[in-house]
């Protein structure tokens, strides 16, 4: 619900998300990172 929330925010898309839609929607729980800079890589 706050994934949503945060996605409908006008400041969302300045923003790259270190999870996608689709792992959101499998998970009841998650840790995600925000950057405004290009992410090389991410281990989950």
């Amino acid at each position: 619900m706050i994934y949503n929330l945060f996605r409908g925010s006008n400041w969302w898309k300045g923003y790259r998300c270190s999870i996608s839609d689709d792992t959101v929607s499998l998970r009841a729980y998650f840790c995600m990172q925000l950057s405004k800079l290009p992410v090389k890589s991410l281990t989950v």
